[in-house]
């Protein structure tokens, strides 16, 4: 037939450039797609007796779990942190009968009876380098376990509260923003962790709780009591209060 136009046979040749044909010796051949260096802070924070990282294969999604028994979390909220909101004040009424704090043994048992490991929670030594904070892996027997490094027994629940949300509720595909998440819990503001974060303030802090506490005004005073009496820090009730609107801020 007549030959092609040049410009078609560029455009055909630009579009098999982008999908890694490589020019070698005069004739093209296909080369495997360029692969982005493996994430290792997984693995290196789950070296240890009786774990693996077990994320080689899974393109860096979340467990195929699912959601608790009894708990449903359809992202009827068009925000992260509505979504983690919602999560959270499922979860508790399923398993809890109030609104109190949860203590660490009972955060324990409450993971236990999830399906996490008999130890669901493991803490480090040594702090991990930023914006890393925790990092979900499988036990030998295949239950959830969170990795935490040495910020504190509050920060340090309030991270293992958002490895809950990443194992039980994140997406395994796409979530919303088009993004999938990797099983860590890190600083980024993407929507599974402005999610997982959300999750965890409204899980050991519930907004319903705090509010039995405050009065039309939260002095800093009340906030700290508050962040003592929950086991959370003072940033995440003072996000509860704005997010929530449960008072105004006072600064005497």
């Amino acid at each position: 037939g007549a030959p092609r136009p040049r410009s078609l046979r560029r455009r055909r040749a630009h579009r098999r450039h982008g999908e890694d044909a490589a020019r070698v010796g005069g004739g093209a051949r296909r080369v495997p797609q360029a692969r982005l260096p493996r994430r290792g802070a997984a693995a290196d924070l789950a070296k240890g007796p009786g774990l693996a990282a077990r994320s080689r294969g899974t393109g860096g999604r979340c467990w195929s779990r699912p959601q608790p028994q009894g708990v449903s979390c359809n992202n009827g909220s068009p925000t992260a942190h509505g979504f983690g909101y919602e999560c959270a004040t499922a979860l508790r009424r399923s398993l809890l009968p109030n609104l109190d704090p949860i203590g660490d043994d009972d955060l324990a048992r409450l993971l236990v009876r999830l399906g996490w490991a008999r130890c669901p929670s493991r803490t480090l030594d040594i702090e991990p380098e930023s914006p890393l904070e925790a990092a979900l892996v499988q036990s030998s027997e295949g239950a959830p376990v969170a990795i935490v490094g040495d910020a504190g027994p509050d920060a340090n629940r309030f991270r293992i509260a958002r490895s809950a949300f990443l194992h039980h509720f994140a997406p395994s595909g796409s979530a919303p923003s088009g993004r999938t998440h990797r099983r860590l819990a890190t600083e980024a503001h993407t929507w599974e962790q402005r999610a997982s974060r959300a999750f965890a303030a409204e899980f050991l802090a519930p907004a319903a709780g705090l509010a039995r506490h405050l009065g039309r005004k939260a002095s800093p005073l009340q906030t700290d009591e508050l962040a003592h009496r929950y086991r959370v820090s003072s940033e995440a009730i003072r996000r509860q209060i704005e997010n929530h609107r449960l008072a105004w801020p006072s600064y005497s």
